[in-house]
């Protein structure tokens, strides 16, 4: 059925306790606002329960009447420990979801203020999303991009950092954070550094399936790797690695890219 219930009857304190039965109730189709506790008074029949002994009395009532079983002490316990399990498991379940939907709000509000350029509200926002969960790589990426945007360079290197440490089952994710970190070391003069992570993303890019455990489009595939290549062109004229740039600048004509 729709819900789960548990009943447990201590016989022995039936008169001491007008509510002698609990009862744990989980609706399935409500998860965080289903969970409560029912107290419900003994019926007749269970005011009339065998006391003598001490024992304790674990009541069924799918057949038309009631039909008392014998339970010792051991196994109310047990019981009782599996209700705890499962009443801890349905709040820890609940709070996690609770907690991973503040995440996406905050992540989501990064992005809104990172398209509208207000970058310090960014940085504010994805800095939240990651107190909230560190291990949330698109909050690392989107703050690296706000930091790059307000010329804090070192920041951006150190997120973009983080995201290439932590994306290591994510290829395209991980050449986002290659080509970002690599424009931060161009802008900050090192441009060997730069060309080492442009050939690092590019080499990520080339993979067979790239994109796929990620749900990436092919289009979006398609032009990161043009705007990488590009960049690996510039930063290899400069180093004088025109062998280099040859390359890339055939690999962006296959690609469809005019070149004139």
């Amino acid at each position: 059925g729709p819900s789960i219930k548990i009943h447990f009857l201590t016989a022995r304190k039936a008169t001491a306790f007008a509510p002698a039965v609990r009862f744990l109730i989980f609706d399935r189709s409500n998860f965080t606002k289903s969970l409560f506790w029912i107290l419900a008074e003994p019926t007749k029949n269970e005011r009339n329960l065998d006391r003598t002994g001490g024992k304790e009395l674990l009541c069924s009532h799918k057949t038309g009447g009631m039909k008392p079983m014998i339970a010792d002490t051991k196994k109310k316990r047990v019981l009782r420990f599996a209700a705890f399990l499962l009443l801890a498991a349905m709040l820890l379940t609940s709070c996690a979801s609770a907690g991973r939907s503040t995440t996406v709000s905050q992540l989501q509000l990064g992005e809104k203020y990172l398209s509208e350029m207000n970058y310090s509200e960014a940085i504010a926002a994805f800095t939240e999303a990651i107190r909230l969960d560190p291990n949330d790589i698109q909050a690392y990426l989107g703050r690296a991009q706000a930091y790059e945007a307000l010329e804090k360079y070192e920041e951006a290197r150190d997120d973009y950092t983080a995201v290439i440490e932590k994306a290591g089952e994510m290829p395209y994710t991980q050449a986002q954070a290659y080509a970002g970190r690599a424009e931060v070391y161009d802008l900050t003069d090192e441009t060997e550094a730069a060309e080492s992570d442009c050939s690092a993303a590019i080499a990520l890019l080339d993979e067979d399936g790239v994109g796929e455990k990620e749900n990436i489009a092919q289009a979006l595939i398609r032009e990161l790797r043009i705007r990488v290549l590009q960049f690996h062109a510039e930063v290899c004229m400069k180093l004088g690695l025109y062998d280099k740039a040859a390359e890339d600048y055939e690999k962006l004509a296959e690609l469809g890219v005019n070149m004139s």
